[in-house]
């Protein structure tokens, strides 16, 4: 604040000073400058390599290398130190807002491996078939072929063997717990097939929606590619006075309502499931994440508010003023009006057969930092005045896509 109240004032003086001349400064930038001390930095880089998509918003450092059909989406960052890579195998994906880092060892991210939103990967490496949840954070570690590894979990300094699941909210820092973790239900198959089958073809997908409108169609606001499960080019509607702000990408039936503010580098892509639907007055910080599974959609009332590192995504109902704290995990719920979700709230609501309702949180409930609910008993639990931590009497293993089932391992 005092940096900006300095500059008001020296503003306000200079206006004094020079009076009607203000309104029309001279230009004062010389035109003496030689280009000739000028070197690149870096040249335009490709966003079509190898035959997979990366998109432009994708930040870039060191060597980075990618396999074929395989898709990286706005806003993550992909940085090597120097001596060290990052090596992204055949068909994976790595969704919005994701941090892969060789700091001290190379990055390497297999086969048909899908890396959700939000996620951090560091000094790490990844087997074929893995699954990566949203918020959730891989380091110093080696994660075994088929591991799926869920929402806002922690992994650091183990080996997570092959086949096997560690749970939302879940803390994994000693060998001997990861070695206590539970087989992968033969469940999550299908839906790491699913995941893989969307991913493919938006990397074929978004190449064809480049190589037909050019770059401005990929960045910024702008259609979905047309794919087999959202057919139709939509473009987004962005109500009266709204502001989407800096490297923000927004794409698809999203309807965004008056008033609103969207943060940096924010991602809101009905591309998949659709429509997103938010109401007038949504107040986002940056790097805020919604996204819909196929077949699905996200509808949110008035005046949501959003802290930073949020994902929401759908099937989700919201209604008005609902708040989420940072890191905050929102998926698979119906959420009533006056919520306040937590900083480090993973909410992973059951699996639903169409049809079904999703879990209902009722209106005015407060949901603490750090809770992890992923089933009625974990709501009720927070209804009757607990933490939403975990009970030693019943885990919290919840998962995109199939219904709750039991391990063991220390939650958050």
């Amino acid at each position: 604040m005092k940096y900006f109240g300095t500059l008001v004032l020296t503003l306000t003086l200079l206006a004094s000073a020079a009076g009607s001349a203000w309104a029309t400064p001279a230009a004062q930038i010389s035109d003496d400058r030689s280009n000739d001390s000028l070197v690149l930095i870096v040249q335009e880089r490709p966003i079509i390599v190898n035959d997979s998509f990366v998109a432009p918003l994708v930040d870039l450092f060191g060597e980075i290398y990618i396999g074929k059909n395989s898709f990286i989406a706005g806003n993550t960052e992909l940085r090597a130190a120097p001596g060290l890579r990052v090596d992204i195998y055949d068909n994976t994906n790595l969704q919005d807002n994701i941090v892969v880092r060789s700091r001290d060892d190379s990055v390497e991210i297999g086969n048909e491996t899908s890396i959700a939103h939000h996620a951090i990967v560091r000094d790490s490496k990844l087997g074929d078939f893995t699954f990566v949840g949203f918020n959730a954070q891989i380091m110093d570690s080696v994660i075994g072929d088929g591991a799926f590894v869920l929402h806002g979990a922690y992994v650091e300094g183990v080996t997570v063997h092959e086949n096997r699941i560690v749970g939302v909210g879940q803390v994994v820092l000693t060998q001997a717990e990861a070695d206590a973790l539970p087989e992968a239900p033969e469940s999550t198959v299908e839906f790491r097939r699913e995941v893989l089958e969307v991913n493919e073809e938006f990397a074929e997908s978004y190449i064809d929606l480049y190589n037909d409108e050019g770059y401005d169609s990929v960045v910024d606001v702008g259609p979905n590619p047309i794919t087999t499960f959202n057919p139709d080019r939509v473009e987004p509607q962005i109500g009266d006075n709204t502001v989407v702000q800096e490297f923000a990408r927004v794409v698809g039936d999203v309807r965004i309502g008056a008033d609103s503010q969207i943060g940096q580098r924010s991602a809101i892509r009905a591309d998949e499931g659709a429509p997103i639907i938010l109401g007038s007055e949504a107040d986002l910080d940056d790097r805020v994440t919604f996204h819909a599974l196929s077949g699905t959609d996200i509808s949110v009332g008035d005046r949501l508010t959003s802290e930073d590192d949020v994902v929401f995504h759908g099937p989700l109902i919201m209604g008005d003023d609902v708040s989420a704290g940072d890191d905050s995990v929102v998926f698979r719920v119906n959420v009533g009006n006056n919520v306040k979700i937590g900083e480090r709230a993973y909410i992973v609501g059951p699996a639903v057969e169409e049809g079904e309702e999703l879990l209902q949180i009722p209106a005015g409930t407060v949901i603490p930092d750090e809770a992890v609910i992923t089933s009625a008993e974990d709501l009720q639990d927070v209804l009757n005045g607990g933490d939403g931590s975990r009970d030693e009497d019943r885990d919290k293993i919840g998962s995109p896509g199939m219904p709750n089932t039991g391990a063991g391992g220390t939650y958050r």
